[in-house]
């Protein structure tokens, strides 16, 4: 009488497209800066993280300068995807500005994006295009997206402000690049021990937006 087992098959490893990979790798690349600065040794380190083989993952990345300007991407752009929900009146748009800026501080201040920042300082001689990046696509990008959007809602008449940039300039340099700047410094930020949450509704009041 025939078996009526079914037929065994040899297991395979699960096959990953490349965007997957990549994903992998910078996921685990910012599970180790959550942890620490990378370092000499970061590529083999990530590989392990990342569960695979560091010829692969200099196959995906090409160079460690690469990595570092991937990861500075996609810090940089976590809260931008907020500025492309739809406003309707004063009220949403004040709600989603407030919103972004803390949104913003929120990723320029993990442990991930300080350590990224002390990398790219440290890093500077080794990896010259990296610190172009990280400010590039950091303060500066995120300025002149949210510039255009306000603008767009002053254009509305959704808000009021006389100068956008100004705006936007004073909210990268107050409420994120200071605080970041004496985090990556191990020094504290002195503006009375005040939560973001306190420093964002300050100046919006400032600007008469609240």
């Amino acid at each position: 009488m025939p078996s009526t087992k079914p037929a065994r098959t040899r297991g395979r490893p699960p096959v990953h497209t490349s965007d997957e990979q990549m994903e992998r790798i910078l996921v685990a690349a910012e599970q180790l800066l959550a942890q620490h600065e990378l370092d000499a040794h970061s590529m083999a380190e990530v590989a392990k993280q990342a569960g695979m083989s560091k010829r692969t993952v200099y196959g995906l990345v090409g160079s460690k300068a690469v990595l570092i300007e991937k990861i500075i991407e996609r810090v940089a752009l976590k809260a931008l995807d907020l500025l492309d929900a739809k406003v309707s009146s004063t009220t949403e748009a004040t709600d989603l500005l407030e919103l972004f800026v803390l949104s913003w501080i929120k990723a320029a201040h993990t442990a991930t994006a300080v350590n990224l920042f002390r990398l790219v300082i440290d890093e500077r001689k080794s990896f010259p295009d990296a610190t172009r990046d990280y400010f590039a696509l950091g303060n500066i990008h995120l300025r002149a997206r949210l510039t255009q959007w306000l603008k767009a809602q002053v254009t509305k008449k959704y808000l009021v402000i006389a100068d956008p940039a100004f705006f936007a300039d004073v909210a990268a340099d107050y409420l994120v690049s200071r605080p970041l700047m004496g985090m990556a410094l191990n020094a504290e930020f002195k503006d009375g021990g005040q939560k973001p949450t306190v420093r964002v509704a300050r100046i919006m009041k400032l600007f008469g937006l609240r």
